[in-house]
């Protein structure tokens, strides 16, 4: 099974915050039948917002931690983006992390007052 969008990078946004609770969560993983996963840190959300070479970086460093503790999840970068006026200009500068930093995919996340709109007419 693939996990499509994760904060399993430990200290990048507000997922996990330090190496033991990400071999955790990838431990969880392993035992839901996960044995794939993007790590999808928030990006240019005006909170987090991690550069393509940090995810990149962190990413390389989480996968040997991995492997250091026997662990064979495999994690892919990737990042979860906000939607934003400069989004095109940044993708097409090559400045947005696309899934497995191949192709054009990209995850991308609503700004908040778009989901509580979207909420609100649902009830």
């Amino acid at each position: 099974m693939f996990d499509t969008h994760s904060h399993i990078l430990y200290g990048m946004d507000d997922g996990s915050k330090r190496l033991s609770h990400s071999l955790g969560f990838a431990k969880q993983a392993l035992k839901q039948g996960v044995h794939t996963l993007f790590a999808t840190p928030h990006c240019y959300d005006g909170v987090y917002n991690c550069t393509k070479a940090d995810i990149l970086e962190a990413c390389r460093r989480f996968s040997h931690d991995l492997s250091a503790a026997g662990l064979p999840l495999e994690v892919l970068p990737g990042a979860e983006i906000r939607v934003n006026h400069d989004l095109i200009e940044v993708f097409d500068n090559g400045d947005l992390l696309t899934l497995n930093n191949a192709g054009a995919y990209l995850l991308i996340e609503l700004p908040l007052h778009l989901y509580l709109r979207l909420k609100l007419k649902n009830y």
